[in-house]
């Protein structure tokens, strides 16, 4: 189901992609996606912003630099990789032409692209069924809002380490949403450090109650 998912929204999402590149509203160059990583029976959902480089090379989410960020948060949260899928808010590299000539740089995220992704996000949620969403920084957060129906864009600083209770099944099978501090902004406030450690202790403690 993951599959017939992941192709028939890829080229939904392209197209919007392309008709707003010609439009100008976006940069012109080709949309490179990476699908979440996992066997979709996972019990836990990690959801990230958009794959970069290196995500692209290797058709997988967080690896490379990205992998570091992944590592660390598992090796403090205690959950085992094979019980984690790991999904991004927009499945293919936010780029834009780079300084020198034929190479592309990152760029942020524009909210009508959230917009693009949240049904995907939400139908890929239904498929999987987690008992646990962690989100990584505030677009993962708004992204998760938009697939659930719910305003909690820019809310990150108000809501993070908490146990926040998410329903988008079909059946209306609940899940525990907990929303983190992107592990890259603490190298540019480290004033966030302590409270993103006590958040992983919610995350373990939550991850150790349905593993």
């Amino acid at each position: 189901m993951l599959r017939r998912l992941n192709m028939d929204a890829r080229k939904d999402v392209a197209e919007k992609y392309r008709e707003a590149a010609e439009l100008g509203k976006l940069p012109d160059v080709p949309a490179a996606f990476v699908f979440g990583d996992g066997t979709g029976s996972e019990k836990i959902v990690l959801v990230g912003e958009a794959p970069g480089k290196d995500e692209v090379r290797e058709g997988r989410p967080f690896v490379g630099a990205a992998g570091k960020i992944l590592d660390d948060f598992l090796k403090r949260s205690g959950i085992p990789r094979d019980q984690l899928y790991i999904t991004n808010s927009v499945k293919y590299r936010l780029a834009r032409p780079g300084k020198r000539q034929g190479t592309l740089a990152n760029r942020p995220v524009k909210k009508f692209e959230l917009e693009y992704c949240s049904s995907w996000l939400r139908n890929e949620l239904d498929i999987i069924r987690p008992a646990l969403v962690v989100t990584l920084g505030n677009t993962a957060l708004a992204a998760v809002g938009m697939a659930l129906g719910a305003e909690l864009k820019d809310n990150i600083g108000e809501l993070h380490g908490k146990a926040l209770s998410g329903q988008c099944f079909s059946e209306g099978q609940a899940f525990t949403l907990i929303p983190l501090y992107h592990p890259a902004s603490l190298i540019y406030n480290r004033d966030l450090r302590d409270d993103y450690e006590k958040d992983l202790q919610e995350v373990k403690k939550c991850a150790q109650s349905i593993l």
